[in-house]
């Protein structure tokens, strides 16, 4: 008899408990967020279009992607807070909301991307905004954008061991000029030593490069100055608090790709070769090794892992020219 209720506890217990699993979060509403976001952008952004994204390897979570495309140049700060939703102390949650802050730098058209400038007049930034969880949506979205100035573009200093701008199987998208050392003492006796492959973007294109020893698999996208693209905002920081208790804590996110998106002139530096001693400093001999080192360089036909990382966000929107390997 008792195995008997027992059983019938347990049937019962999977017969409420099935649907719940089987069921599907409701999704965030978008309409409110895009009439959220469309009221702080004034003159400065406008949305071009928006989506949803979910299931990332690399983050849990929903994710509302707005892409704005600037209307103009400054330096701008972009902040969303919303009400987080504690799905293990729901009664005495820790923090109450969060609030993301990342800095967008819009230069000119035609602006250098890559000497302090997020996005150039013409291209479209895609801003990734938490929208929910596994479990449901989170909601009380609330954004501001405010302008700090027209900013100013960096100057790159790098600097080259060597130049030797020979053709390789890169060329014609990339000229490769040679190879930089970083050397990294450790606080005790010790020493990394890392060697990277300088390129310098050329002709439009698009590519996978390989370097051999690592064997890390590069994409990459050359584009004409001025040609409008569309980015990802990379950095933003993270701020989870109570409302009334006054606790907070601080972290940063990173939206990476492994897409390098390059104008002709832009110039980069890619590891293939690292070494570390332990107890020691390396010797004259180990050094000259490493500075006659020269990678192996290889192409394939341009292609991105779309589930690594946050390429699946970028990858179709790459402007991808004719003429490509």
């Amino acid at each position: 008899m008792q195995g008997l209720l027992r059983a019938t506890l347990l049937l019962a217990t999977l017969g409420v408990c099935a649907p719940a699993l089987d069921a599907q979060p409701a999704p965030p509403d978008t309409a409110q967020l895009r009439q959220a976001l469309a009221g702080v952008l004034g003159d400065d952004f406008e949305i071009v279009r928006a989506e949803l994204h979910a299931g990332l390897r690399e983050r849990s979570g929903t994710f509302w992607l707005a892409h704005l495309r600037p209307r103009r140049a400054g330096d701008y700060v972009f902040r969303y807070t919303y009400a987080y939703i504690d799905r293990f102390r729901s009664e005495r949650p820790l923090y109450t909301h969060v609030e993301h802050t990342a800095a967008i730098r819009i230069g000119e058209a035609g602006c250098l991307r890559r000497a302090g400038r997020d996005a150039c007049l013409g291209d479209v930034v895609i801003v990734p905004v938490v929208a929910g969880d596994a479990v449901g949506p989170f909601a009380g979205h609330v954004f501001e954008l405010t302008r700090r100035g027209p900013g100013q573009d960096l100057v790159s200093t790098q600097v080259e061991e060597r130049v030797d701008p020979r053709s390789t199987a890169a060329a014609p998208h990339l000229r490769f000029l040679g190879t930089q050392l970083d050397e990294l003492p450790h606080r005790r006796l010790g020493m990394t030593i890392e060697a990277y492959a300088v390129f310098e973007a050329a002709e439009p294109g698009a590519l996978t490069l390989t370097l051999s020893p690592g064997g890390r698999e590069v994409p990459v996208v050359v584009v004409e100055r001025g040609a409008p693209v569309t980015v990802l905002l990379r950095n933003e920081q993270v701020r989870s608090y109570h409302a009334t208790e006054r606790f907070a804590s601080h972290t940063g996110n990173q939206y990476l790709t492994d897409v390098l998106l390059l104008q002709p002139g832009d110039r980069i530096s890619l590891p293939f070769l690292q070494r570390t001693v332990r107890g020691r400093d390396f010797t004259a001999e180990e050094r000259g090794a490493f500075r006659g080192a020269v990678p192996e360089i290889t192409v394939q036909p341009f292609h991105v892992q779309v589930e690594e990382r946050f390429n699946g966000w970028i990858a179709p929107h790459l402007p991808v020219p004719r003429g490509s390997p």
